[in-house]
């Protein structure tokens, strides 16, 4: 299925309490959740909520959120990629993409976005690898096109990494990171 907008007219703005948010529907009940009454806290403490829109919906088109966190080390899963037990890491708290728009690359157009933001904190922090702890199996082969690898065990939650030297996916346009 086709792209039904312009991706050239997607603006990205942070989460701002009191802008209507309330059309906005994933499907998934516990990102719908999280969105409508958590995403105003969060934002103002714990993560950056970034949320996408075009000018011919009246609703978000989607949106991510991204934090900081301090990660556990599987050495079956990557013995080599860092040289101590823990590492700092940005983590990809949440992306999700409106019903309606599902299926057609808007996913991929936030990753975008995301590994943009990602590219900019690693500038200035030199933070080693981006990371998420996927919501279900289904979206994992997403993010593994994308070149996330997994670094924990399924029964800790199945945590997948991007190491920062990796900035480049595959099929992935990185954009402009936010202003």
């Amino acid at each position: 299925m086709a792209l039904p907008l312009d991706p050239s007219e997607i603006t990205f703005e942070p989460y701002a309490p009191g802008r209507a948010y309330g059309k906005f529907v994933c499907g998934e009940d516990m990102i719908d959740r999280w969105f409508r009454e958590k995403a105003a806290i969060h934002h103002q403490d714990r993560c950056r909520v970034v949320v996408a829109h075009a000018p011919q919906f009246d609703y978000p088109i989607g949106f991510y959120a991204l934090a900081f966190a301090v990660h556990g080390l599987n050495r079956k899963a990557l013995p080599a990629f860092f040289g101590q037990d823990h590492f700092a890491a940005l983590n990809l708290e949440w992306l999700a993409v409106h019903r309606g728009l599902q299926g057609n690359g808007l996913g991929m157009i936030l990753m975008g976005r995301v590994l943009s933001d990602f590219a900019a904190i690693n500038d200035i922090a030199h933070v080693p690898a981006l990371t998420l702890k996927p919501i279900s199996e289904a979206v994992v082969p997403f993010y593994k096109r994308i070149g996330f690898v997994s670094f924990q065990p399924k029964v800790r939650g199945g945590g997948l990494l991007l190491p920062a030297s990796d900035l480049a996916p595959a099929g992935v346009e990185p954009l402009d990171h936010i202003e």
